[in-house]
This record gives C-alpha cells, sequence and structure tokens, in this order.
C-alpha cells in the first residue's frame, strides 16, 4: 500500500466522529492546556496527563504519539505513524498542543497545524488565551507531514498566529 492508499483506508475506518469518540474514551478531556495533547474542535482538549493511569495532574506525561492507541489501522499497512497523526490532524481538525513551563508565570504554547486545517473559533480562542504571557511557537505542516513554516510569537501578538496561517492558505492555494 502507498501512502494514499493507508489514508483512505484510515479514514474509512476512522470516521470522523468514531474517531473523536474512541480518542476521548481512551484519553478522556480536559479543559485545562497544562494536560492538553490535542486541541478539540469545541475548545477543549484531549487528556495527555496520565491520570487515568495515576499520573500527576495538571502536567502532561503523555507524548503525543500515544494518538495511535485510539485509531483503528488494522488491516491498512501503517508503518510509519505520520499517517496517524496527519489522520487525527486533518480528518479529526484537532491542533496538536503542548504548553510548555505550565506551573511558571510564563507558560509557552506549542501547536501544530495542517495548512488545509479548518480551525475552530473555539480552537482559536484557546490557542490565544493559553499563551498567556510565555507566546506561542508554532508548525505550519502540508498536507505530507512536511514543516511548510515555523515560528514563534509573543503572548501580546498570539492573534498573529490565525493571520499567518491565513495567508499561508491563501498564498499556497493560489500556486
Amino acid at each position: 500500500m502507498n501512502n494514499s492508499d493507508i489514508e483512505k483506508c484510515l479514514i474509512i475506518k476512522n470516521p470522523k466522529k468514531k474517531l473523536i469518540e474512541n480518542c476521548i474514551k481512551e484519553f478522556g478531556i480536559t479543559e485545562d492546556p497544562c494536560e492538553g495533547g490535542y486541541l478539540l474542535e469545541n475548545g477543549k482538549f484531549l487528556d495527555f496527563s496520565g491520570k487515568r493511569e495515576g499520573l500527576q495532574h495538571r502536567v502532561r506525561a503523555l507524548d503525543h504519539r500515544d494518538i495511535s492507541r485510539c485509531i483503528d489501522s488494522e488491516s491498512c499497512n501503517v508503518v510509519q505513524s505520520f499517517n496517524k497523526f496527519r489522520l487525527i490532524g486533518m480528518h479529526g481538525n484537532t491542533i496538536r498542543f503542548h504548553s510548555s513551563g505550565c506551573l511558571s508565570d510564563n507558560p509557552v504554547v506549542n501547536v501544530i497545524l495542517y495548512k488545509d486545517q479548518e480551525p475552530t473559533e473555539e480552537q482559536w480562542h484557546v490557542i490565544r488565551n493559553s499563551a498567556k504571557k510565555g507566546g506561542i511557537i508554532y508548525d505550519i505542516l502540508d498536507n505530507k507531514g512536511d514543516r511548510i513554516i515555523s515560528g514563534s510569537i509573543d503572548a501580546s501578538k498570539a492573534g498573529r498566529l490565525r493571520n499567518i496561517f491565513q495567508s499561508l492558505k491563501i498564498n499556497h492555494s493560489n500556486h
């Protein structure tokens, strides 16, 4: 199977509603950015604190690769996990999220978006508000998972990420 066939298989086996429900069932949800691993369309996070497994609250203990636990990939011949990351990001319209230094006064938010995603108002709101004083580090990826642009924005200009994202979509659609 080539990557295109693998992704088609993953999408068929994981319709968006089922995908998100499976991930919520596996990880739970939280409104705490310190515990978040992926930002859902409703502005809540998949809970990557690991507290369901007895780990500490208010910190993210699980790795973003743990998302594969809620994705049905049987018979899809997935050999590279990036297929699963793209599935949850693009098909599930989630934003990979990590808040570093949560317990400090200046947490830094790290986000990864795919250029063809359509983030919701709730997602933009949470990203902007989670930055507080520390700022945002971002990566915007193409549909293959390759980085198009990376950067950082200080907290006072957190709303600029949306402008950068939208202008990138416009510029890339003209090519």
